[in-house]
Protein backbone atom coordinates (compact mmCIF):
# COMPACT_ATOMS: atom_id res chain seq x y z
CA UNK A 1 0.00 0.00 0.00
CA UNK A 2 1.07 3.15 -0.93
CA UNK A 3 1.90 6.15 1.45
CA UNK A 4 0.37 9.75 0.73
CA UNK A 5 2.80 12.53 1.27
CA UNK A 6 1.69 16.31 1.38
CA UNK A 7 3.54 18.66 -1.08
CA UNK A 8 4.48 22.40 -0.35
CA UNK A 9 5.42 25.46 -2.58
CA UNK A 10 7.84 27.97 -1.16
CA UNK A 11 7.14 31.43 -2.17
CA UNK A 12 9.33 34.87 -1.33
CA UNK A 13 6.81 37.25 -2.90
CA UNK A 14 6.08 35.89 -6.07
CA UNK A 15 9.22 34.01 -6.56
CA UNK A 16 9.12 30.23 -5.74
CA UNK A 17 11.40 29.31 -4.16
CA UNK A 18 10.87 25.53 -3.81
CA UNK A 19 8.76 22.70 -4.00
CA UNK A 20 8.69 19.11 -1.63
CA UNK A 21 7.56 17.55 1.11
CA UNK A 22 8.00 19.16 4.34
CA UNK A 23 11.14 17.32 5.41
CA UNK A 24 12.74 18.00 1.68
CA UNK A 25 12.06 22.09 2.09
CA UNK A 26 13.18 21.81 5.77
CA UNK A 27 16.38 20.74 4.81
CA UNK A 28 16.64 23.01 1.85
CA UNK A 29 15.83 25.72 3.97
CA UNK A 30 17.13 24.75 7.13
CA UNK A 31 14.39 25.47 9.11
CA UNK A 32 12.39 22.48 11.24
CA UNK A 33 9.10 20.13 9.64
CA UNK A 34 7.26 21.67 12.31
CA UNK A 35 8.22 25.19 10.98
CA UNK A 36 7.05 24.40 7.71
CA UNK A 37 4.03 23.16 9.25
CA UNK A 38 3.75 26.25 10.70
CA UNK A 39 3.87 28.39 8.03
CA UNK A 40 1.79 26.29 5.87
CA UNK A 41 -1.03 26.66 8.21
CA UNK A 42 -0.41 30.47 8.40
CA UNK A 43 -0.95 30.59 4.39
CA UNK A 44 -0.21 34.29 2.94
CA UNK A 45 0.82 35.46 6.39
CA UNK A 46 3.60 33.15 6.23
CA UNK A 47 7.00 34.17 8.36
CA UNK A 48 7.57 37.83 8.91
CA UNK A 49 10.95 37.28 9.97
CA UNK A 50 12.18 35.31 6.59
CA UNK A 51 9.15 36.38 4.43
CA UNK A 52 8.54 33.09 3.23
CA UNK A 53 4.59 32.01 2.11
CA UNK A 54 4.34 28.04 1.51
CA UNK A 55 1.30 26.61 0.56
CA UNK A 56 0.25 22.92 0.38
CA UNK A 57 -0.17 22.02 -3.36
CA UNK A 58 -0.46 18.37 -3.62
CA UNK A 59 -0.27 15.31 -2.81
CA UNK A 60 2.70 12.30 -3.61
CA UNK A 61 2.38 8.56 -3.18
CA UNK A 62 5.21 6.79 -1.93
CA UNK A 63 5.62 2.99 -1.98
CA UNK A 64 6.50 1.57 1.57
Amino acid sequence: MAKSLDIYAVYEGEDNLGDGTAEQLAKQFNLSKTTIYRYAKLGDKGSKKKRLIIIKIDKEEKEK
